[in-house]
């Protein structure tokens, strides 16, 4: 059971926040953490307490904490994953579940996957559905400079607007409802989405903007 959390601006109150949420994420998970803007990838070898950081230069960030279950517990075992898409760009992401059938994956694509995740961006990557896959879990990738945020088969995610404006995620909503109260904020709204959808955390006038019930040609199995 790993932990995934993110927000879609880093300024001072989330900044303030991203400590807590991660404490509560390190529950989920100690082998390993990272996280991404998007453009750089940052992992690190043991609990997320003991060398946590939120690069100043960053304006947006997913994290996830690692509990190995498939991969030796190493750094490049570590999540967040980069693919580079075929029409150029990249397909960085994180994942909170399992993708169960991953061997049978990896001769049928004749790949050499340690982790079970890692299919799940190089898929996304390579512009293929996921009908192929049997696993559960959330996911949080970044794609052409969106953030998109996605559950399956009864994955945690939970993903709130707080009171000012930015958009948050995590695996348990009270690690962002306790969180905000000590960063002073609250949480203002809760999104509820469907299985097998995708949000697509979108910049608008400067604020983010949650579109919300795009089917995604996931497909996947239990």
């Amino acid at each position: 059971m790993c932990g995934i959390f993110g927000f879609s601006e880093l300024n001072a109150a989330t900044r303030k926040l991203a400590p807590f949420v991660a404490s509560e994420m390190m529950r989920r998970g100690t082998d390993s953490w990272g996280a991404t803007d998007g453009e750089e990838v940052i992992k690190h070898l043991g609990p997320i307490a003991s060398t946590f950081e939120v690069p100043e230069r960053w304006k947006r960030g997913i994290f996830h904490t690692r509990a190995a279950s498939v991969g030796d517990v190493t750094v490049e075992n570590s999540h967040p994953f980069a693919f580079e898409k075929e029409t150029g760009g990249y397909v960085v992401g994180i994942h909170n579940g399992s993708i169960s059938n991953y061997v049978t994956i990896n001769e049928k694509y004749q790949r050499d996957f340690k982790v079970d995740s890692m299919h799940l961006f190089k898929h996304l990557a390579e512009g293929r559905d996921f009908s192929d896959l049997t696993g559960y879990g959330a996911i949080a990738w970044y794609e052409d400079g969106d953030l998109w945020l996605s559950k399956f088969n009864g994955g945690s995610l939970e993903i709130v607007k707080l009171s000012d404006g930015t958009i948050a995620f995590a695996s348990t909503k009270d690690a962002l409802v306790v969180g905000a109260l000590w960063a002073g904020l609250k949480v203002e709204v809760t999104y509820q989405i469907p299985t097998e959808t995708r949000v697509h955390v979108q910049m608008e006038g400067g604020k983010p903007i949650v579109y919300n019930g795009a089917r995604l040609p996931f497909g996947f199995r239990h």
